[in-house]
């Protein structure tokens, strides 16, 4: 009988040890696509934890997401120096999505200091970058538009820039093995 009893408390303790540690540990299998799930069934703060604690660990599509969502005030309040925050970090992993969306802040001075020559770097980077055409046409466009605006110096800045972070870029583990600056 003892030996029946212990036999019992040991599944009980195991058990128990099971229920308690797979609440704690599930939350460590996110991924970006259950944030992406949250946010298409409209539980945006739900996806606003996931992407977050992803973002947190490094992850650039979280991270993209993240600056998405307080540029849009969605989930969040409003915040375009935050969104500024966390597409920096996907932008530097080299998420021209995010690059877009950190040109777009420069350029119209929301949530950074408006400054031309980032702008113009960030669509440089962000059209070298994008899979998508439209996204590449756009801003390679708008990189265009702001061109025209800058003086020759200020123009030579943008490109030295946007050059400096390709070549930093390139020798990341993740970043393309060749190719020149591609700016000019």
């Amino acid at each position: 009988m003892t030996k029946n009893l212990s036999y019992i408390f040991r599944i009980v303790a195991i058990s128990s040890l099971f229920l308690v540690w797979t609440p704690l540990n599930a939350a460590q299998y996110l991924t970006y696509r259950d944030g992406i799930e949250e946010y298409d069934r409209g539980n945006l703060s739900a996806a606003f934890l996931t992407f977050q604690r992803l973002a947190e660990e490094g992850d650039a599509p979280s991270q993209n997401a993240l600056g998405d969502m307080y540029f849009l005030g969605e989930g969040v309040a409003q915040d375009y120096a935050m969104a500024a925050r966390w597409f920096l970090r996907a932008a530097n992993q080299g998420v021209a999505t995010a690059q877009l969306g950190l040109a777009d802040l420069y350029l119209r001075g929301l949530g950074v200091e408006r400054s031309d020559v980032r702008a113009h770097m960030w669509y440089s980077l962000s059209g070298l970058l994008a899979e998508d055409d439209d996204d590449k046409h756009f801003a390679l466009e708008m990189r265009n538009r702001v061109a025209r605006r800058l003086s020759a110096v200020k123009l030579a800045d943008a490109r030295r820039r946007a050059c400096h972070w390709w070549r930093k870029y390139r020798e990341q583990p993740s970043g393309p093995a060749s190719g020149g600056c591609g700016l000019d």
